[in-house]
C-alpha cells in the first residue's frame, strides 16, 4: 500500500473517531409498587398469597424483596372475609379458608402496606368443568433425547358459546397421607403452554371440533411405586387473566437471553401494583392402568 492511500486511510478512521458522541440516558428514579401473586382453588382449606416489591433496572440485588408487614383482607360478593396473616417459614400470607365452588361469586383481595399505593384485584368463581375420559395408550414415542414417553388421550366437557381456559397435571397421590407428586408433562403441539407445578395450559379453540380430545406425554408411569398410591389426572378451569400471566411469563423467560428478541411485558390484573391473582376450580380424574 502505497503512502497516499495509506494517508487517506488514517484520515478517514480519524474523523470517524471524532464523530463519534456518548449519548447519556437519564433514568427517572424508580418508584417501587407493590408486586402480588395469589392463586386460590376451591379445592383447597387456605388461600395464599404472596407479596414483594417492584425494582428498579439498576437494581443492585436479583432476589425478591418479601414484604412481611401487608395488611390483605379478602371479600367475598362485598362481604368481609378475613384478614391474611402472614407466614415466615413460608414466607407467605395464609388465611385459612376454601373458597367457594359456586359459579360467579365474586372475590375482591385488598391490600395495604405503608409507603405504598393500594392495591387491589377482583376475580370471579368460574363453572367447574368435567374431565369425560382418560385412555391410557402405555409407551408410544420419545423425547428429543429418545427417553420413552407414555401417551394419554383426555376428553373433556367443554362449553362451546363461552371462551375458556383449562391446564392439566399428572399427579400421583398417596391415599392415606394425601401427598402429591407431579408428573412433567410434554405436549404434542404448540397449542400449549407450560406452566406452573408442571402443568400445561391451553385455550379450547381447537375443541370447538367434532371429536376433539387432549393428547399428552409424561414421562413412564408403570414403574412408580403404587402402594396406597392411585394416579390421577387434574384438570383447572383457569381466568384468562391466569392465561394471559402464563404466556407473557413464559414468552418473558424464552426471550431473557436473547438480544434480539422483542422486549415482553408479563401481564398483570394487579390495580395500581403487578402481579397475578387468579380464582380456579380443579377437577379430579382416577385413571386406572
Amino acid at each position: 500500500m502505497n503512502e497516499f492511500y495509506r494517508n487517506i486511510i488514517i484520515f478517514l478512521l480519524i474523523g470517524l473517531y471524532a464523530c463519534e458522541t456518548v449519548v447519556e440516558i437519564d433514568l427517572e428514579p424508580h418508584e417501587p409498587v407493590l408486586v402480588v401473586y395469589g392463586f386460590f382453588d376451591a379445592k383447597y382449606d387456605d388461600a395464599r398469597v404472596v407479596v414483594n416489591q417492584s425494582r428498579g433496572i439498576n437494581a443492585e440485588i436479583n432476589t425478591d424483596i418479601i414484604i412481611e408487614d401487608a395488611k390483605i383482607d379478602l371479600f367475598e360478593n362485598d362481604i368481609f372475609i378475613g384478614e391474611f396473616i402472614f407466614n415466615a417459614e413460608d414466607k407467605e400470607y395464609i388465611l385459612n379458608y376454601r373458597i367457594s365452588n359456586i359459579i360467579n361469586t365474586r372475590y375482591d383481595l385488598r391490600i395495604q402496606v405503608d409507603g405504598f399505593t393500594n392495591v387491589f384485584a377482583i376475580q370471579d368463581v368460574l363453572p367447574l368443568s368435567e374431565i369425560k375420559d382418560v385412555e391410557f395408550k402405555g409407551t408410544t414415542s420419545s423425547d428429543e433425547d429418545g427417553n420413552p414417553l407414555d401417551e394419554f388421550i383426555v376428553s373433556i366437557e367443554d362449553d362451546p358459546e363461552e371462551e375458556n381456559f383449562y391446564a392439566v397435571q399428572l399427579l400421583l397421590k398417596d391415599t392415606i397421607t394425601k401427598w402429591e407428586g407431579r408428573f412433567p408433562l410434554e405436549p404434542d403441539n404448540n397449542i400449549f403452554i407450560k406452566g406452573f407445578k408442571k402443568e400445561l395450559i391451553f385455550k379450547d379453540d381447537f375443541l370447538q371440533q367434532e371429536n376433539a380430545v387432549i393428547k399428552i406425554f409424561s414421562y413412564p408411569v408403570l414403574g412408580e411405586d403404587f402402594e396406597n398410591r392411585i394416579l390421577i389426572l387434574r384438570l383447572k378451569h383457569l381466568t384468562k387473566d391466569r392465561y394471559l400471566y402464563t404466556r407473557s411469563f413464559r414468552q418473558y423467560k424464552q426471550a431473557e437471553d436473547n438480544p434480539f428478541a422483542e422486549p415482553v411485558t408479563i401481564y398483570s390484573n394487579i390495580e395500581n401494583g403487578f402481579g397475578l391473582f387468579s380464582v380456579e376450580q380443579s377437577t379430579d380424574y382416577r385413571i386406572d392402568l
